[in-house]
């Protein structure tokens, strides 16, 4: 949760692929539905569980790295810390 939480796509991926393995298994072992519909529903499990886990806080991890990057801190700025010559 820690990695979806801070902007790593792969983990947000990772965690709604695990929602499409649950709902697909459930409903195929313990609904007794036809595979096919069973991986329609796991498809539109994914997708909403993929979207709600973005909007959940892992959207904007490399925006944010992005912009630190760009725009050191003032002590950087004003080389505090850099060895003398």
């Amino acid at each position: 949760m820690r990695e979806h939480l801070a902007g790593y796509r792969s983990h947000t991926t990772l965690l709604a692929g695990t929602v499409f393995v649950l709902v697909t298994g459930g409903l195929f072992y313990f609904g007794g539905l036809i595979l096919a519909i069973c991986l329609g529903i796991g498809a539109v499990a994914f997708l909403a569980s993929f979207i709600a886990l973005r909007r959940a806080g892992g959207g904007q991890g490399r925006a944010r790295r992005a912009n630190r990057d760009r725009d050191p801190s003032p002590a950087r700025a004003r080389g505090i810390g850099d060895p003398q010559p």
